[in-house]
């Protein structure tokens, strides 16, 4: 992962209203930083609003303040290309 870009932040899934309102690729940790999902937003905060991500509740049975969500901010037209980039590299784990 040294060729990809280091994380921008993170937040604890309780506190996902801290997310920028910015364009992203985002990663789904626990506190042992396994990765679970990559995807990518438009609109990190958006994208993670309420509870509407249709991976929210299976993440947050395993408790709001133990998964976490970093991320990397980058420009909208590369947004696909980074997603598989990473998801190819990483290879989250299947929970």
């Amino acid at each position: 992962m040294d060729n990809l870009p280091k994380f921008s932040g993170k937040c604890s899934l309780r506190s996902r209203s801290l997310l920028p309102d910015a364009p992203g690729i985002y990663f789904i940790a626990d506190e042992q930083n396994n990765i679970f999902y990559i995807g990518k937003a438009q609109n990190l905060r958006k994208r993670w609003a309420g509870k509407t991500h249709h991976r929210y509740k299976q993440f947050a049975r395993k408790g709001l303040d133990k998964v976490y969500i970093y991320y990397i901010e980058a420009p909208l037209l590369e947004l696909d290309n980074l997603e598989k980039k990473y998801i190819e590299e990483i290879k989250p784990l299947q929970i």
